[in-house]
């Protein structure tokens, strides 16, 4: 069978950015160092084990956009510093911007509202104010999220009611629908995208559920300061100042008010010990991170006991999202809605049955290859 050589820099790259195991990749030395070329079967399932384009492997250089994201990235840097973004990210990323330029389009040809809420605050509003902003859009009371049974069933209601705002909110673990391509946690928690006709949030859900209520407040807070990022907010970790400090701050205030959290500390009149602190983040359908936060910056609690305690929760938290988690039963059907959105997805069914959108891009959007699909949708 012929030989093909490849871009051998571009192939210790992919293999590199893939997050492959480290016997997985030894296999491939051979290649680098000359002792075996590799034919074409050889190289085309390499670029799927990578998931990159075959083509792409005989490049000159690797492409500028397998490099970098298309939008700002906001991540706080892990020990060590940042790093490449992976394959599996840069995909999410692109499909998120695909989807919102098809919604986009899809909003002005049917006269969707301009959602003047988008980028309607600034760094100089408080974190209050703005939280009482996005609570008055998406018509969130305290004593209704009080009354929700659990965390799931409370992310659920918050979805649905920002996704009646206007906003495109997707939750995956995957990229598109694949399941060998899971989204690392440690890499992303969310992007936000955002845009005054289909503004876009995505969250990773290989988290927690409590985190990820803070993640889509914390998301929400990005829009509306009308600025696009890639993010891993972490209710724990509490920046000097800046972006990071007011984004938490307002995803706090939002979820735990502090003059709900007083009331309920009062009633209870009892120490803040670790137990109650837990308690208290049941109750609002967070972790115990956002109750710390909060107690911390309106000073009941000091410098010291919030650092213990955020580290002692952390592993805690951290150790949780290690073990296998459960089968939520969910369906083929509820699993799509859910990572691509009820309103992306009635808007783009409805604009296929009119002939308006081709069945095959559509296909294209749900990252599915069935066109009977469409209709199956349209019947759910």
């Amino acid at each position: 069978m012929e030989k093909y050589k490849p871009n051998i820099d571009i192939l210790k790259w992919a293999l590199k950015n893939a997050n492959l195991k480290p016997e997985i990749e030894k296999k491939y030395q051979l290649w680098f160092d000359g002792t075996k070329i590799p034919n074409y079967n050889d190289l085309e399932k390499f670029a799927q084990l990578v998931k990159i384009p075959f083509g792409y492997l005989f490049l000159p250089e690797i492409p500028r956009h397998l490099l970098e994201l298309n939008i700002e990235d906001f991540r706080t840097p892990k020990t060590g510093g940042p790093t490449a973004p992976s394959r599996d990210l840069i995909d999410a990323v692109d499909m998120g911007e695909y989807r919102q330029s098809w919604y986009r389009q899809y909003a002005l040809r049917t006269g969707q509202p301009v959602l003047d809420f988008v980028g309607s605050v600034t760094l100089t509003d408080s974190p209050k104010q703005v939280a009482d902003s996005i609570k008055k859009v998406l018509d969130l009371t305290i004593e209704e999220w009080l009354k929700i049974p659990n965390a799931d069933m409370a992310f659920k209601r918050m979805i649905e009611l920002a996704e009646g705002s206007g906003l495109l909110v997707m939750v995956s673990s995957i990229v598109g629908l694949n399941t060998k391509r899971k989204l690392n946690i440690d890499e992303f928690r969310s992007f936000s995208m955002s845009d005054k006709l289909a503004p876009l949030i995505f969250i990773n859900a290989n988290d927690a559920i409590p985190a990820r209520i803070f993640t889509l407040a914390h998301e929400l807070a990005h829009i509306w300061l009308g600025k696009s990022g890639l993010a891993n907010p972490d209710a724990g970790n509490i920046a000097n100042s800046g972006l990071e400090r007011w984004r938490g701050s307002v995803a706090t205030e939002l979820l735990v008010p502090f003059s709900a959290l007083q009331e309920e500390i009062n009633t209870a009149n009892t120490h803040m010990t670790l137990d109650f602190i837990r308690e208290l983040a049941g109750k609002f359908h967070v972790s115990s991170l956002v109750i710390l936060r909060q107690l911390f910056e309106n000073q009941l609690i000091d410098q010291d006991y919030y650092n213990q305690m955020v580290k002692k929760e952390s592993i805690i938290i951290n150790n949780a999202l290690k073990k296998p988690s459960k089968t939520s039963g969910d369906d083929f059907y509820n699993a799509l809605f859910l990572s691509i959105g009820h309103r992306f997805i009635r808007a783009l069914v409805a604009d296929t049955l009119r002939g308006d959108t081709l069945y095959l891009e559509a296909t294209k959007l749900l990252a599915v290859q069935s066109l009977s699909l469409i209709d199956e949708l349209a019947k759910r």
